[in-house]
């Protein structure tokens, strides 16, 4: 059972209260969903002690043929303004979420600015730890942190370490800042002009990729901050998810090589191995379930997992 704590749909918030937009593109994404949103809910249950107030916008697609859209129009709807569902013809994830981060529903550049996909979730006190970073960081334009790989009953299989975002590592490797622990000033999502529409795979790392050579300032959080789903079925994972890195790479000047971006790719590896990355971790958080119901969670998790 999902709970909308009453004080967080107060829109009466002080001046120093960092402010949060987390979007939600959804397309079909019956039962996790629920978990999605609980975990939203959770945070701003716990945005009591003044620090932060989090706006949930669901961007239903209405493509959506699942359950989705009814159990979203039964449990979000009441619990404006602080969960807003909209529907809409979108263009795919990214536009989807270029529609949540919207002028009309971002109402200051200094609004904190996050997305959430529909098989995710944030982990207890994730929020929090963001705001008091950006509160005490105003250099700081983008904050990111670890997370745990959950499988597709929702179960904790990997907890995995991020390193601090480096220019030559991400160009010639994987995207290693994963956007569901990702979280950017409204300001800097304007000055770069979103995402860019040629890509609906590997938009988020071609944004990262803009902003370090703008040099916007990177702040990697060592916490756990929120949990991704893997099923074997991602949308990273098709042939648009294969193609689109050759087609950033062209765009960025980035070897297609393997063996000419071998050298980054080993010292990312050599620095993930210096920081103990490479080592199990004992993890005690608390998830929902594809029902929205919290179960607490405790065990040594290996960085590696199977796909």
């Amino acid at each position: 059972m999902i709970s909308f704590p009453a004080m967080s749909r107060s829109p009466c918030l002080p001046a120093s209260v960092q402010n949060f937009t987390i979007v939600t593109p959804v397309l079909d994404g019956w039962p996790r969903i629920c978990a999605t949103v609980a975990s939203v809910a959770a945070q701003n249950a716990d945005s009591g002690r003044g620090m932060f107030s989090a706006r949930h916008i669901i961007q239903l697609s209405s493509r959506s043929t699942d359950a989705s859209r009814e159990w979203l129009e039964k449990h979000v709807r009441a619990a404006a303004p602080c969960f807003t569902l909209r529907e809409a013809d979108d263009g795919g994830l990214y536009n989807a979420i270029a529609l949540g981060f919207a002028p009309s529903t971002v109402s200051s550049p200094r609004d904190i600015l996050g997305w959430l996909n529909s098989d995710e979730q944030y982990l207890p006190g994730a929020l929090e730890r963001v705001a008091h970073a950006f509160a005490t960081r105003p250099d700081i334009d983008i904050v990111f942190g670890d997370y745990l790989v959950l499988n597709a009953e929702g179960v904790p299989v990997s907890a995995r370490r991020a390193l601090p975002a480096r220019l030559w590592y991400l160009r010639n490797a994987t995207n290693y800042i994963f956007s569901c622990t990702t979280f950017f000033r409204r300001a800097l999502w304007e000055s770069l002009g979103g995402f860019n529409p040629t890509y609906r795979r590997v938009a988020d790392k071609e944004f990262y990729l803009r902003a370090l050579l703008r040099k916007a300032q990177f702040l990697h959080i060592p916490d756990y901050l929120a949990a991704y789903t893997t099923t074997g079925h991602n949308a990273s994972l098709d042939a648009a998810g294969r193609a689109e890195p050759m087609a950033l790479r062209t765009q960025f000047g980035i070897p297609q090589s393997p063996i000419r971006r071998s050298l980054p790719r080993l010292c990312r590896n050599l620095e993930k191995a210096l920081r103990g990355a490479y080592f199990p971790r004992r993890v005690q958080t608390t998830l929902f379930d594809n029902t929205g119901t919290p179960f607490p969670f405790a065990d040594r998790l290996s960085p590696f997992w199977k796909w």
